[in-house]
């Protein structure tokens, strides 16, 4: 997690965040994402381009103290299945941005990620400490090339089906890229596993056909 306060004296009539990480990250302003986009900023020849993302956050800015923030996470940058490929490339989450602010007047503010930017790996404030700045150069920075990654439908369960084995499959109809969202009713400390498969095996139980599969406990 990392996030920048920062002061404005008063209401912005047009505010902009570029961004761009080593990673995949989500970015908010006072706590509230600004973009329904997903994996920013996406999966690219990370030592020719990589790519950054321009946000108008004029909406989620207020007088006084405001806050970005970046909540990032591997992606193909720090990826186990890409790693080992980067070349002559440091391997640590960074993250870059920049915020101009314009008033009515025709004034203007500037906030980039500077030493005032703090890093986190939780949210409690005792842990906030400040980045140590990297200089690696802005020669492979590039304009988002292509439509973002964002939630374009939500699919219902289709059918709840119970194998030979005991286990419960969830069928949604077709093959997706998703995210699964559920809602339990289960005693504290109970241990929900969800595993993804594109088909089941000649008996209908589950089978393990993908290659990386995820979990959530």
């Amino acid at each position: 997690m990392f996030r920048k306060s920062f002061l404005i004296h008063k209401k912005p009539v047009k505010a902009r965040v570029y961004a761009t990480c080593h990673g995949i990250y989500e970015l908010s302003i006072n706590g509230k994402k600004v973009s329904g986009q997903h994996f920013a900023p996406e999966h690219t020849v990370y030592e020719k381009y990589l790519c950054y993302q321009t946000y108008d956050v004029t909406s989620c800015l207020q007088e006084g103290e405001n806050v970005l923030g970046m909540y990032v996470g591997d992606g193909w940058y720090l990826g186990a299945q890409t790693l080992p490929n980067i070349k002559k490339m440091k391997h640590a989450h960074a993250v870059l941005f920049q915020l101009e602010v314009e008033y009515g007047d025709g004034t203007n503010q500037t906030f980039i990620s500077d030493p005032g930017t703090k890093a986190s790996y939780g949210p409690v404030e005792k842990n906030w400490k400040a980045c140590r700045i990297a200089d690696y150069g802005y020669r492979n920075l590039r304009p988002q090339l292509g439509e973002p990654v964002e939630v374009i439908e939500v699919l219902p369960v289709k059918e709840v089906l119970h194998s030979q084995k005991g286990e419960t499959i969830l069928d949604f109809g077709q093959n997706i890229a998703g995210i699964v969202q559920m809602k339990t009713d289960v005693p504290k400390g109970t241990k929900i596993v969800l595993e993804h498969c594109e088909v089941l095996d000649k008996e209908g139980n589950y089978i393990n056909n993908i290659m990386s599969v995820g979990g959530i406990g």
